[in-house]
Formats: structure tokens, sequence, C-alpha cells
């Protein structure tokens, strides 16, 4: 968030993937690891960021249709706070 919010708008694209920090395995599941996403979507609105933004999201292939649904909900509450 630090270097983000220090960059500014020199920021053109985010690549967000979530890591578990007890595992170190990626591509999880939105608020499954250590990204703040509500934090990171208020910076975004701050700094009216109009960039692309690229997220990841994985998990295991039947739970995958779940979680993406899961990241859409949560993707439309944080944009609209």
């Amino acid at each position: 968030m630090a270097i983000a919010e220090q960059l500014g708008k020199r920021v053109w694209n985010y690549h967000v993937h979530d890591v578990d920090p007890a595992t170190w395995v990626e591509h999880k599941p939105l608020v499954h690891g250590f990204v703040d996403y509500p934090r990171l979507f208020a910076l975004m609105r701050r700094q009216r960021y109009d960039g692309v933004l690229l997220m990841e999201i994985g998990g295991p292939a039947a739970e995958l249709p779940g979680h993406l649904r899961e990241a859409g909900r949560k993707l439309k509450s944080w944009q609209a706070a």
C-alpha cells in the first residue's frame, strides 16, 4: 500500500494476487490471504485510478465457480463503499 500511495498517478496497472502468509501459496481467493482489498479500493478511489486491474483468483477447479461468485459480490461491495 505504501508503494501504491507513493506512486500515485504513475500507477497504470494493478496486477494483484493474494498469498497465504502461512504457506506462501499464491492466487488465493479474495480475503483468504493478506491483501487488504477494501483499503486498496479506497486508495484507488482517492487517486481516481482509471487503469487496468487484473486479479488472479485460484483454488481447486471444483471450488473455483464459488470463489468467483464470492469475488464478484465482494468486488461490488468494495466498489460501492
